[in-house]
């Protein structure tokens, strides 16, 4: 039953990469699925907060950003973890032209991106509680995001599915443990004097 369902999510998969080469039935669209893929790399989604940690003056925006750069390396490690533990491989169609990958990005369960994704959206829902339209904008990125991993052929859908369900439970605890501003610039302070210490 199992290897059953897994040939069937691996034909699906393979009949939606759609977009896997220059020569698929839909490789024009590749550059759009290519920025899709960028915008939930972790490379950005680490840079600018911490660019913001170290740069900003403003509580809230600390608050925020020390959050999120915790998030970030949770989703690395849980991630990494479980991909370490499953070692699925990509599907056969997948183009290896990732940018800036590693060694456990070999393997495709459960996709990053989406975790990365779900994540990211769902921390925004819960934490801003925003109006209807960007709510549904967040939503919608997150699965353009997953779809795009299958049309690019770097997943099956199992992969985006269960991708999406762990970013979502890794958000309810990013916000359950959500730490408090006087926290975050404690950790700025110890951070910032240990780095002045190091260069004296």
């Amino acid at each position: 039953m199992f290897s059953q369902l897994v040939t069937l999510d691996q034909r699906w998969s393979s009949q939606w990469a759609l977009s896997a080469s220059p020569t698929s039935p839909y490789g024009a669209l590749r550059p759009v699925m290519k920025l899709l893929e960028f915008s939930g790399h972790g490379v950005p989604w680490i840079a600018i907060p911490l660019l913001l940690f170290v740069t900003s003056d403003d509580n809230y925006v600390l608050q925020y950003n020390v959050n999120l750069l915790c998030a970030m390396f949770f989703d690395l490690a849980v991630v990494g973890i479980v991909k370490g533990i499953v070692r699925r491989p990509r599907p056969v169609c997948n183009v290896d032209d990732m940018f800036l990958t590693v060694a456990v990005d070999n393997f495709s369960f459960p996709s990053g991106h989406c975790t990365r994704a779900g994540m990211v959206a769902w921390i925004y829902i819960i934490t801003f509680d925003p109006g209807w339209i960007p709510y549904m904008a967040a939503v919608s990125w997150s699965l353009c995001i997953a779809l795009s991993r299958v049309m690019l052929g770097r997943h099956h859908f199992t992969d985006i599915v269960c991708g999406l369900f762990i970013g979502y439970l890794q958000a309810l605890i990013v916000c359950y443990f959500w730490l408090n501003i006087e926290i975050c610039q404690n950790i700025k302070q110890f951070l910032l004097f240990k780095s002045i210490t190091t260069e004296l």
